[in-house]
Order: structure tokens, then C-alpha cells, then sequence
């Protein structure tokens, strides 16, 4: 039997009540450098490198959700590497998820607490269990599951409210999906400076965990503490993630249950290339630029109906190996980014809509402290490498 792993991301976003409202004796009390500020009205409030973000107050947990950690990627920007944000002058509302990413309805059992869908979708949500600014706590970023053409950080199974309660700050990140994020083409290879396209979405989590890494602290984190989390299409990205040089110094430690980018037949960035043109020709598009000025529904349904939802990601356009087969390469990879791949020995058990039990939010404590005093060591846990019971005699 594989060993599985805890995700420990629970649902219970819709059975919490947003408490800060009314009186600014909260405001008065938790003045200073160390410490949350809030509003007149008792939200938190926090200063990120972009300007104030103003959360909620829910069951004794800060959340904040909505946060753009890069640029809407729209217009000229749509299948570009994700921008920075723009600044904000004032206090910028973080009370409610941004748009899910676009995509179709793949799966019958995923649910989502957005308002809409677009492509506006570089947004990522906190849920932190800090008194102060300064209480140095550890940070799970977990990127969904899907296909890598389905799902979303607003997904309730995903909320973080059970890890907070926990002592560790919870975060889900939103990223380009479907032909938005793994689309790829020469003209767009052409474009780039590493020449290569079709990893969009890969990027987009690099962004937000730098996003994280940066502004963590704020939030009582403690930014040399940050775990990233996934399954399935989550875990693929996990694996892409402690792989690239990109991502060098941003995390320290990693778990992936059920996927990577080793497994299955991934093209070379000239098939992917290839592919794209294919693509674009069967829907009666002649160029980039075209395809760009599209409307964003329109895109996502003709590209569904010529059979394009589950784009595939590219090894050669996010700069780890040239073929998933080549282990060699992916070991030396490994080890230009100074990562030692480990097996754990706690049994884990998969993501749940419920409520996180005491004992497996214990087995995740347990988990990411395990390796807390281990420098300069990012800890890959992954199914596939794990062997079976039966094997290790």
C-alpha cells in the first residue's frame, strides 16, 4: 500500500461568521510595530509591499482573501510570464476570493466559493492564526488539483481555517489553467527570453510563492518557513516547483502526493510548439496577436470544443530537463537547487470536505517540524517515489 499524504486543508469557510464589525476597541488595543492593526470597525489590517490590505475577523482566525500577487493576465498580457502588481494608495479590501480561473466543468465533484470565473485570476487567500506581526509562525501555500485545467484556490475542501487553528498560516494560490496557462506556440517561444512557451501557469505559482515569501511576515509569518503543498495536478506543480531554478531560496521544505512532472509522456517544447499551431488553425485563428483580442468566454469554449482542455505543460519552457524520462537530468537538477529528496515514514491521509480531526492536523504538525532544524534543505515528499509496504523488507 503507498503511503498517502495529508493535505490538511478543510472546509468550513461557509460556517464561519465575519466578526469584525463594530466598536474600535480592538483597533486600540493591538496598536504597535509588532502588531495587527485594525480598522474602526475591528478588521484587520496589514501593510504588504503593494500598499494596506483590510481582512476579516472569523471565529478568532485573520483571513484575507482576494490578494493579487500579479497583474491581471489579460490583453497584451494574456499568455505572458505574470507581471507585478501595481500599488494601491488607501486600504485595499481582502474580504472575499478573486475570480476563479477560467475553465470548463470537467469534474462533478469540485465547488467553488468565487463570485465568477475569468481571467482576471492571480489572486491568492491567508488564513492566519497570528497575534502579532512578529510570532515567526510556519506557512503552507497549497496549489489545487485538476488536471492542470480545473479547479481553484476558492474551492471549499481547500479552506484554511483547520491548518490555522494549528498554529500554521494557510494559504491557496490561484494559477492559469487550460489553454490560459499551458498553451503553447513560436510565436510566443519567440517572445520569451529562454525561448520557450506553454508554462504560464507554472509561473504563475512561482510568482505567488515569491509573493508569499516576500510579504509572509506581515502576517506573523515566518518566511524561511514556508512549506508548498499539492495533489494530483497540485502535486505535479509541487514537483515543477522544487525543480526549477526560479523558485531557488523562495521555500524550504515541499510534500506532493499523487503526480509529477516525471510522470507520463510531456512533449518537447518544439512538439508543444507544434501543437499550438495545430490548435490555433482547427479553431480559424491566424495569429497571436488575434488570438489575444479574443473575448475570454469565446476562447475557453472553442478551445474546449476542439479539444484542448487538458493542456499539457512543457519541461523545456520552465527550464528543468529536455524529457521527463531523463531521471539523470532531474537528479542534477535537484541538486543545482540543493534539495535532498526524502521518504517519510508518517502515514497520511487525503484532503476531505470535513473538518480536520485533531489527530491528522497533528500528523502535519508533526510533519513539517520534523526537518525544522535542517538548513538550506528543501524535503520532497511524493508518492511515486515512495516504495510499497510490501518492499521495504
Amino acid at each position: 500500500m503507498k503511503k498517502t499524504l495529508l493535505l490538511g486543508l478543510a472546509a468550513s469557510a461557509l460556517l464561519l461568521v465575519n466578526s469584525c464589525s463594530g466598536g474600535s476597541s480592538v483597533s486600540e488595543t493591538y496598536q504597535g510595530e509588532d502588531r495587527f492593526t485594525y480598522s474602526s470597525s475591528g478588521c484587520p489590517q496589514v501593510k504588504v509591499n503593494e500598499g494596506v490590505l483590510e481582512g476579516t475577523l472569523e471565529s478568532g482566525l485573520k483571513i484575507f482573501r482576494g490578494i493579487p500577487f500579479a497583474a491581471p493576465p489579460v490583453g497584451d498580457l494574456r499568455w505572458k510570464a505574470p507581471q507585478s502588481v501595481t500599488p494601491w494608495t488607501g486600504v485595499r479590501e481582502a474580504k472575499k476570493f478573486g475570480d476563479d480561473p477560467m475553465q470548463g466543468n470537467p469534474f462533478g465533484d469540485m465547488g467553488f466559493n468565487a463570485e465568477k470565473k475569468s481571467e482576471d485570476c492571480l489572486y491568492l487567500n491567508i488564513w492566519t492564526p497570528a497575534k502579532n506581526s512578529s510570532d515567526g509562525l510556519p506557512s503552507v501555500i497549497y496549489f489545487n488539483g485538476g488536471g492542470l485545467y480545473a479547479g481553484s484556490g476558492s474551492e471549499p475542501r481547500y479552506a484554511g481555517e483547520a491548518m490555522a487553528r494549528e498554529g500554521i498560516i494557510s494559504i491557496t494560490a490561484n494559477y492559469r489553467e487550460g489553454i490560459f496557462g499551458f498553451f503553447a506556440h513560436p510565436e510566443l517561444s519567440a517572445e520569451t527570453s529562454y525561448g520557450g512557451s506553454g508554462n504560464w501557469g507554472f509561473l504563475d505559482q512561482t510568482a505567488a510563492i515569491k509573493w508569499v515569501h516576500d510579504n509572509i511576515a506581515a502576517f506573523g509569518g515566518d518566511p524561511s518557513r514556508i512549506t508548498i503543498v499539492g495533489e494530483s495536478a497540485g502535486s505535479m506543480s509541487v514537483s515543477a516547483q522544487i525543480a526549477s531554478p526560479l523558485t531557488k531560496g523562495l521555500f524550504s521544505k515541499a510534500m506532493a502526493s499523487s503526480g509529477s512532472v516525471t510522470t507520463g509522456t510531456i512533449p518537447t517544447q518544439e512538439e508543444a510548439d507544434a501543437q499550438g499551431v495545430a490548435l490555433l488553425e482547427r479553431i480559424g485563428v491566424s495569429s497571436i496577436a488575434e488570438a489575444r483580442a479574443m473575448d475570454a468566454d469565446e476562447l475557453m469554449m472553442i478551445a474546449l470544443d476542439a479539444g484542448a482542455e487538458d493542456m499539457k505543460s512543457m519541461e523545456d519552457s520552465f527550464e528543468i530537463v529536455t524529457q521527463p524520462e531523463d531521471y539523470d537530468a532531474v537528479e542534477k537538477a535537484l541538486a543545482d537547487n540543493n534539495i535532498e529528496t526524502v521518504m517519510s515514514e508518517i502515514t497520511m491521509v487525503p484532503d476531505t470536505m470535513v473538518q480536520l480531526s485533531e489527530e491528522d492536523a497533528e500528523k502535519v504538525r508533526k510533519t513539517i517540524d520534523m526537518f525544522d532544524d535542517m538548513d538550506d534543505v528543501q524535503e520532497v515528499y511524493t508518492n511515486a517515489d515512495l516504495p510499497d509496504d510490501d518492499d521495504e523488507e
